[in-house]
């Protein structure tokens, strides 16, 4: 397909595969989706303990902190640490809100029908959200603002 001199018919037969490769992305099986709420769950338990742990790791630091007699040096490394753990926190209670916001689009404001088969075969509401009513880009705009803010 991306000779130069193809014939009309290399032509057709090369969009036909194009054609089918798209109609079986779409035919996702069940199996296959119910995985991706597996996936997302281990994320889910991932990241509530890395928030323990930087939580941890942040009063670790002031407390080393204070008992060296709160230096200048260590005060701003402690505020540092702060407002990188209060960033983080905002992007990813932004994120928790959006996914929440998916999921009301998606099964018409039950949550609890959030993993269903059915709603996890739909597309339109989330691609909607998302794309026509232009959430990707801020969610793009607000993680590129975060990752620049954190380099």
């Amino acid at each position: 397909m991306a000779g130069g001199k193809e014939t009309p018919r290399q032509k057709m037969i090369g969009m036909m595969y194009l054609v089918l490769t798209a109609l079986l992305a779409l035919q996702i099986k069940d199996t296959v989706l119910e995985k991706f709420t597996l996936m997302e769950e281990g994320l889910e338990i991932s990241n509530d303990s890395f928030n323990t742990k930087s939580d941890l790791t942040v009063s670790s630091i002031e407390k080393a902190a204070s008992d060296q007699g709160n230096k200048e040096q260590d005060v701003a490394v402690v505020q540092t640490a702060k407002e990188v753990r209060t960033k983080t926190a905002d992007i990813m209670t932004f994120i928790e809100d959006m996914k929440t916001e998916l999921v009301k689009q998606a099964t018409g404001g039950d949550l609890e029908k959030a993993k269903e088969r059915s709603v996890l075969k739909k597309y339109e509401e989330p691609s909607h959200y998302m794309v026509e009513k232009k959430n990707a880009d801020v969610l793009k705009e607000k993680l590129d603002a975060y990752n620049a803010e954190m380099l």
